[in-house]
């Protein structure tokens, strides 16, 4: 049914598209409760193909940081390059949801080893999370797997246990 506004039998109005777009990159959360990642990819693919240079630059990033999220395990190659693209259009967009994006690229860049450019990205962000307990949360996750990474086991485990609090407080326990 969400997918009925991308498929044109019809030549559907731009903003149909557009939300259909958005709401599909906004279903990415909605994939891994269900179990159906793999589903998930596929309908976001298929509705990247929708994308065209009139559609919406806030529709188009919501689904290229969906793609990168459901990406993330699977392939963080492909996670870091659709994150990166979300990232240019939430900013073409002039909309700050750009900084989820940023630190989805930090967490698929400790999963590719370049540790300096997750830093880059956690660093560049530090200001903007603080005034989202989720994305300070997520920032203190990616900070405690790159510590990890570079064996600061101290540091680590004071960044995971920011970012539990952080949940507990948010309720997402």
């Amino acid at each position: 049914m969400l997918f009925r506004s991308l498929q044109p039998r019809t030549p559907p109005r731009g903003d149909l598209v557009d939300l259909g777009i958005g709401l599909a990159g906004w279903s990415a959360d909605l994939w891994p409760i269900l179990s159906l990642v793999q589903e998930g990819r596929r309908h976001l693919e298929q509705a990247c193909q929708c994308i065209t240079s009139a559609t919406a630059p806030r529709a188009a990033a919501a689904l290229w940081d969906g793609i990168g999220y459901l990406l993330q395990s699977a392939d963080p190659p492909q996670a870091l390059q659709a994150r990166l693209n979300a990232e240019a259009l939430w900013r073409q967009a002039g909309d700050p949801r750009w900084v989820r994006s940023v630190l989805g690229q930090a967490w698929a860049r400790v999963h590719l080893n370049q540790l300096a450019e997750c830093e880059a990205a956690l660093e560049a962000t530090a200001d903007a999370v603080e005034a989202s307990v989720h994305l300070k949360a997520l920032h203190r996750t990616t900070l405690g797997s790159l510590r990890q990474c570079q064996d600061r086991h101290a540091e680590s485990r004071q960044a995971y246990e920011e970012a539990l609090a952080l949940r507990r407080r948010q309720g997402d326990e």
